[in-house]
């Protein structure tokens, strides 16, 4: 802890899930609210996922990374990320209403 809050506050959180099957949306759910819990900020669209075909099959680097959905929200994310944690950086979250102990 420092200061008493989450080592993690003021700090930027975001998810890329890849794989071959469904579920990207719930894994990414899963990850961002446990992020989250534990402190850290999630700025609006910081996931991004590639769902390939079912089973086996190319991988989004096979594919040279060519999902314009995909590249789409890779570069929101990266825009967002970096817009909070510079504002983090100089406005951090207070420490009064937020202590851990």
């Amino acid at each position: 802890m420092e200061n008493g809050q989450s080592i993690f506050y003021n700090k930027v959180g975001g998810v890329v899930v890849t794989g071959n099957e469904d579920g990207a949306k719930h894994a990414a759910a899963s990850i961002l609210y446990g992020l989250s819990h534990i402190g850290f900020v999630i700025p609006p669209n910081v996931d991004t996922y590639w769902v390939g075909e079912a089973g086996p099959g190319p991988s989004y680097m096979d594919k040279e990374g060519e999902n314009s959905f995909t590249k789409k929200h890779i570069e929101m994310l990266a825009y967002n990320t970096l817009h909070l944690a510079r504002l983090f950086q100089e406005h951090p979250i207070p420490a009064k209403g937020n202590l851990l102990e």
